[in-house]
């Protein structure tokens, strides 16, 4: 990803204890910042674009999303270590700079992921996810872009952190609403009950992460959909086409497709229950396949 960096103000930290190194990262209302906090060590900053400082629904999701992820210690979850405001007002959040890129990014620069590593990386995301759901937190965006891959001394995958967390719904609780009949989330990955306005729990996050494990694997969705189609025709996929097979599309086993077809279910109840159940079903399925050696990349990109 290429930033231009002359977009960005010449110190975006001002008034604050951490000290601007270089930038990292653009999203739609918030820039990340590299910064070397008091004692000299690296944080990843987020913190919200002075265009959007009287946007009061994104300061609000800047800081549901600091404090949905302060709340929890969890390896597969970013973790939130501060949250203030600049000098002139801006909401940001201080988090440990974490060496990798995001999956999205892993994706483009090495191509789709040999699927027991691919089902391992992302049963781990899945654990970050359950944590949150089980205080009662729903992502509502689970995406390769919102996946962190932290990878070991070779550049292999070892660890999916999941970030991100400014548009989640906190249920039973006072969250970031959602207006009128708006869809929130990403149309590629949305699940079906998302798009129909229906109840919205923790399968919604399964749906999700199952269309990210098929993209993890197979490099492409598992819908006949173009990936920059347009919005109602990759929201019509999730409500009325079948899913492709992930072992007709890629090297996956039969078992680990079968456990992916499960996450996919148009029906919630159809699913896995809990994105901990998922997880479970993954490591069965790869567990036959599982050795010590070191992990391998498929070639391609994804389409």
């Amino acid at each position: 990803m290429i930033i231009d960096v002359t977009t960005f103000p010449p110190d975006p930290l001002a008034g604050t204890r951490y000290r601007f190194v270089r930038p990292i990262g653009r999203g739609t209302s918030s820039d990340v910042y590299e910064a070397k906090g008091p004692t000299g060590e690296l944080y990843a900053i987020k913190v919200l674009r002075s265009t959007c400082r009287d946007l009061q629904d994104y300061a609000t999701r800047l800081l549901q999303e600091g404090r949905v992820l302060a709340s929890i210690d969890h390896e597969n979850l970013v973790p939130v270590r501060e949250i203030g405001m600049t000098h002139d007002g801006r909401p940001f959040l201080a988090m440990p700079r974490i060496v990798g890129k995001t999956l999205r990014d892993y994706l483009a620069a090495h191509g789709p992921i040999e699927p027991t590593v691919a089902a391992g990386l992302i049963a781990g995301a899945l654990d970050g996810l359950h944590e949150a759901h089980r205080r009662g937190i729903v992502h509502r965006d689970v995406k390769p872009g919102n996946i962190f891959v932290v990878t070991n001394e070779d550049g292999c995958p070892k660890r999916a952190v999941m970030f991100d967390f400014g548009i989640a719904k906190i249920v039973g609780a006072a969250a970031h609403r959602a207006t009128g009949d708006c869809i929130i989330g990403t149309p590629r990955y949305i699940a079906p009950e998302q798009v129909l306005n229906g109840r919205i729990d923790g399968r919604a996050d399964v749906y999700a992460m199952g269309i990210v494990l098929f993209e993890t694997i197979a490099a492409r969705g598992p819908y006949d959909v173009l990936r920059n189609a347009e919005f109602d025709i990759q929201i019509r996929a999730h409500l009325c086409l079948p899913a492709r097979r992930l072992d007709d599309l890629s090297p996956a086993s039969s078992a680990l497709a079968r456990v992916v077809a499960r996450a996919l279910e148009k029906a919630p109840g159809k699913r896995f229950p809990s994105a901990a159940s998922f997880a479970a079903a993954l490591r069965r399925a790869i567990a036959p396949a599982v050795r010590s050696e070191p992990c391998v990349m498929l070639q391609g990109g994804a389409s």
